[in-house]
């Protein structure tokens, strides 16, 4: 269970820098969710090889390159440019002009 308490932490961060950097929070949501899910079922693969250093190896290896294609898929979506879903700031400005006509 601790594993993937440090596991959550760490994606939560990447989910805050994905923010600092632009993407918008709907993008990054979405984003880490699916590497959450990638992870857990890479996880489930490798378990069956937890008695096999070797054939762990290798599959891991594989999940790793699968995770990588798979977000980097993701990512040439460009969702950051086309995605305006929980963008507050956006509506945010758009309330105040709306408030202050």
């Amino acid at each position: 269970m601790g594993r993937f308490l440090r596991a959550n932490g760490t994606i939560r961060m990447g989910e805050d820098v994905l923010k600092k950097l632009g993407f918008r929070a709907h993008t990054v949501h979405r984003l880490a969710k699916q590497f959450r899910d990638y992870d857990e079922d890479a996880l489930k693969v490798l378990v069956k090889f937890k008695d096999n250093r070797d054939e762990y190896i290798s599959k891991s290896r594989q999940q790793i390159e699968l995770q990588e294609s798979l977000l980097s898929g993701e990512l040439m979506r460009k969702f950051s440019i086309n995605d305006h879903t929980w963008d507050s700031e956006s509506i945010k400005k758009a309330a105040n002009t709306e408030g202050n006509s």
